[in-house]
């Protein structure tokens, strides 16, 4: 069911007014207003804007589903929306769309951001679609203050062609990026669909998760991780990633899908993760640079490469653990004797609430980690009625069975069905199946009787 707010708390952008070929000053108005609630509506043509300036804090902007900001593409420096020096902010963007012109700007981006976060606290944005971003679609750096940012979540955002990185991050104390999505970045160096690179020794990169993330065909690295610019003083690094899906279909001999360039201390842990490649992909890459003398290179440099099963204690270098990792090609089976099931926990979910699937191995190499690609079928859609979900489940070695949460999201708007149905597929070809597909409802708290 929806949630009525009361109006006196909200601020809708059209009231403003509205100008299909420039609504910057009425969108900055009611981003100016006293409203904790600030809607941004569904309007003919959609929004089209210069920079905007989030200027206080405690203030929750919903963007509507269907709506599209554009951005105007004036302002080399300036991007679309920044949040500096402001704290307890929400955006809720779920079926939204923000959408950039990189080409016009093409070599001139690095601050041409979509949704820029300078030394903020508490912020959380979800559900926005970011599109052809100049710079990067989602930044998080300093501000006036020189301060990092603090308790940052981003959830079910997808990061669509960015010219630079999907998000940048300089600085931050508490982040959790979840259920994300980081696609075909390129354009601006280092086209990456996620970067962790402090500019200087006083920034930090800590108590980061990243889980449930899908990365593909970036055209530098799925992920960087760079802490050159760090130092023995600088705090240590703590970097989890969690159930994240990698894979790319290009050719690309000379980046790494995964590159880490470790100096300092700290924890950078990769875990229950998937990486699929075609083409001979060098996959990761642990040193100081891009070249081949790093500290230390995996690649796959034959096409028939067996599968690599890592499994905790396995592999560490500095910083950097692994375990439970499947790194496979596309084409290969994760265990050709592996038996598997899969069933809802229960038949429905009430929006709002999380529910999931079961994977059950039945037989196969229970000492190896296994990897079970999935699609999903149905009426649902991902990142509006359920949480992101990275397309496949890892089952870590020695277990039998693993668990998929489903978050079922509330409804956005009165015309949306109240039920709809989330199937998940098991992929026929890595793993021998038995009950290999399986559904579950998501419905209004009224229906769940």
């Amino acid at each position: 069911m929806t949630v009525p707010v009361p109006q006196a708390q909200r601020s809708v952008a059209s009231s403003f007014g509205h100008d299909s070929r420039d609504s910057t000053h009425h969108l900055q108005a009611a981003l100016d207003s006293d409203a904790a609630i600030v809607v941004i509506d569904n309007v003919p043509g959609g929004w089209t804007t210069g920079p905007l300036w989030v200027n206080r804090s405690d203030v929750t902007i919903v963007i509507e589903p269907g709506v599209v900001i554009r951005a105007q593409g004036s302002g080399e420096f300036a991007s679309l929306l920044t949040i500096l020096d402001q704290q307890r902010i929400r955006i809720i963007g779920y079926g939204a769309r923000i959408e950039m012109t990189k080409n016009r700007f093409r070599g001139r981006t690095a601050q041409r951001m979509a949704i820029a976060l300078r030394s903020v606290t508490d912020v959380t944005i979800e559900g926005i679609t970011i599109v052809n971003s100049i710079g990067d679609s989602i930044y998080l750096g300093i501000g006036r203050e020189r301060a990092h940012s603090t308790r940052v979540t981003v959830r079910d955002v997808s990061c669509i062609n960015s010219s630079r990185h999907g998000i940048g991050v300089t600085t931050v104390a508490g982040l959790l990026i979840d259920g994300c999505s980081f696609l075909e970045s390129n354009g601006s160096e280092p086209e990456v669909g996620l970067t962790f690179h402090p500019n200087q020794s006083g920034e930090q990169l800590t108590g980061i998760t990243v889980q449930n993330c899908t990365f593909h065909g970036n055209l530098g690295h799925q992920i960087l991780i760079d802490d050159t610019k760090l130092s023995d003083t600088s705090q240590p690094l703590d970097i989890t990633i969690d159930q994240c899906n990698f894979s790319t279909m290009t050719r690309n001999l000379t980046r790494p899908m995964i590159q880490v360039r470790q100096r300092y201390r700290g924890v950078i842990d990769i875990q229950g993760s998937l990486i699929r490649y075609s083409n001979r992909a060098r996959v990761l890459s642990v040193g100081s640079s891009d070249e081949a003398d790093t500290s230390w290179d995996y690649e796959l440099a034959k096409d028939a490469e067996p599968i690599v099963l890592l499994t905790k204690g396995d592999y560490a270098h500095g910083a950097l653990q692994l375990h439970n990792i499947v790194v496979m090609p596309y084409d290969a089976a994760t265990d050709d004797q592996a038996l598997v099931t899969v069933k809802p926990l229960t038949p429905t979910i009430t929006r709002g609430r999380t529910g999931g699937f079961v994977f059950r191995r039945e037989r196969g190499s229970f000492h190896q980690p296994l990897a079970i690609p999935f699609t999903t079928t149905g009426s649902a859609t991902e990142r509006y009625d359920h949480g992101g979900l990275p397309g496949f489940v890892v089952l870590p070695a020695g277990e039998t069975e693993v668990i998929l949460p489903v978050r079922a999201l509330p409804r956005r708007r009165p015309s949306d069905p109240g039920t709809v149905t989330l199937g998940i597929h098991v992929d026929e070809g890595p793993v021998r199946l038995t009950g290999h597909h399986a559904q579950l409802t998501i419905q209004d708290e009224g229906d769940a009787r």
